[in-house]
């Protein structure tokens, strides 16, 4: 197994999440959602980890590692399936860029308190104008 394995078997469990994002660079306005998702490994099949969330929005996607390429069923913005390259800068953050539908994103999750809080956020950009066209934090935190 990876690191990166080592770092997503770090993060199964049941999570709350309270994300700001700002789709409008212009008028800067926050929309701030609550969602509640769990990590969970597979042991069958093709996928390593399914998470599921339910919020603004349900749904579930599942994950295989391969090396340092992180592979989703479907991608968080668009229903076709996704690739992601992995980084782990330390033991407790993960990196992982990604291109699809004309934007590229970049995700930073860094796991604290012995694995039970995660801050995350992420910022896109559009690939013709190279301007961000989203930004997103988050606070998450382990329920069970």
């Amino acid at each position: 197994m990876t690191d990166h394995y080592e770092w997503f078997r770090r993060t199964v469990g049941q999570w709350t999440s309270e994300r700001r994002y700002i789709f409008n660079l212009k008028t800067k306005k926050p929309t701030n959602l609550t969602t509640e998702f769990s990590i969970q490994p597979i042991t069958e099949g093709d996928y390593d980890f399914q998470v599921i969330w339910t919020g603004q929005t349900n749904g579930a996607m599942c994950l295989k590692l391969s090396g340092n390429e992180l592979h989703r069923d479907i991608g968080y913005f668009t229903s076709e399936p996704t690739t992601s390259l992995l980084e782990l800068i330390d033991p407790d953050t993960l990196l992982m860029h990604t291109t699809y539908d004309g934007c590229r994103f970049r995700e930073e999750i860094r796991l604290l308190e012995c694995d039970n809080i995660r801050l995350r956020q992420t910022i896109g950009h559009d690939l013709e104008t190279n301007k961000v066209i989203l930004v997103g934090q988050y606070f998450e935190e382990r329920v069970s």
